[in-house]
Order: structure tokens, then sequence, then C-alpha cells
């Protein structure tokens, strides 16, 4: 079950975007929504607004992101990965990393997971992972680091 999902520098998301699953304060429909370890998540989301606003880009970017998962590699030959130079945020002047993080549950688990690569616009062939986290929260909220990696060690 999805908590949140976030992603920067992403085709027309240049800033940090997140898609929140957590329920807002209301109680209308309470009886509907999925409760686990103190969250109160809604069951489904719908994605709406005017063109070009980037619910197309939202969705490829969990696309990518599940592709490198499950690719384990940058250099797979799967088409969401084929033409990730031309992915990142191109109207920023300097070159920034792409980011990913999701929050879910699984099994019982509270997964935090997340991955920041950059490559160069339009370039193809410079492709690198500059950082990559996973942890796991205990049900006081404490979060425990399983890994991270960084680019320099």
């Amino acid at each position: 079950m999805i908590i949140k999902y976030a992603v920067t520098n992403f085709r027309s998301f240049k800033n940090r975007t997140t898609l929140s699953m957590v329920a807002g304060p209301q109680t209308t429909l309470n009886e509907n929504l999925i409760r686990q370890y103190g969250y109160r998540l809604l069951p489904s989301v719908v994605l709406y607004g005017a063109n070009a606003s980037g619910k197309s880009n939202l969705i490829m970017s969990l696309a990518v992101m599940k592709q490198i998962v499950l690719a384990g590699t940058l250099e797979s030959n799967h088409p969401d990965l084929n033409n990730l130079e031309l992915y990142p945020f191109v109207h920023n002047g300097h070159k920034e990393p792409m980011s990913f993080e999701l929050e879910f549950f699984h099994k019982g688990y509270h997964v935090l997971y997340g991955i920041e690569l950059s490559c160069d616009s339009i370039k193809t062939g410079c492709r690198r992972i500059e950082q990559e986290w996973f942890s796991l929260f205990q049900q006081n909220g404490k979060e425990i680091n399983i890994f991270r990696r960084d680019q320099d060690g």
C-alpha cells in the first residue's frame, strides 16, 4: 500500500512534487479508509487537471522508477529507460539529478525507498546513480536506515 510518492526534476516537475495517499482530517466516508500503523490511507486516487498539467508525467515517473528497480540498472533496454536523457526538467540552467522516493507498507513493513540519478539532457551514455536509500520504520515512527549508497562511496 502506497503512503506517498515524490518526484523531483522529472519532465515538467522541477521541484519536489508529492502524491500522498494519507487522508485529510474530514470524517465523511471514514469507513472506506485503510488503517495501518496509525495511518488513515485512501484506497484509491484520481488524477485530474488541465491539459499539459503533468498528469501523464507523474504516471510516467512511477513507470521509470519501477523499471529502474526491476532492472537493477540504468542500462536496461526497456522502453521506459531508453530515453532517460529526455526526462530531466529541460528548462533548468544547470544539471540537477532526478529523484524518485516511495513510502509504502509491504507485508507488515513500513518502507521508504529512494533513488537519485543523473544523466545529461539529450546526451546519451552519461547515466549514473548519485544516491540510493532504503529505510524501515518501527511502529513508534523511528527510522532504521538499512542502507544508503552515495556516488562518492
